[in-house]
């Protein structure tokens, strides 16, 4: 796979910022299943956003606060609808 040569605006809304890394990794030749994954992943993040009323803006903080509250525990089991939590750690 070829390397990313796009910079990374720091203030994008996270919409913006999702599709545009959507956009990235098709042309980085990303199969649909992984593509899917991450937009998965991210979709969650988004909705997370907006229902903790944190903003719609990227960062460290959130990337860490979403983590923890989804993020799989070791002794968890994940219902059939919970299985895009297996994905968070390698999406953000």
């Amino acid at each position: 796979m070829e390397k990313s040569t796009h910079q990374v605006s720091t203030h994008l809304p996270l919409q913006q910022l999702v599709a545009g890394a959507v956009s990235e990794l098709a042309r980085l030749g990303y199969s649909r299943k992984s593509l899917w994954r991450y937009r998965v992943v991210w979709r969650h993040l988004i909705a997370f956003c907006h229902e903790m009323s944190l903003g719609d803006e990227y960062s460290m903080e959130l990337a860490k606060r979403f983590c923890s509250t989804y993020q799989i525990r070791a002794d968890e089991c994940l219902n059939s609808d919970q299985g895009w939590r297996r994905n968070i750690v390698v999406s953000l």
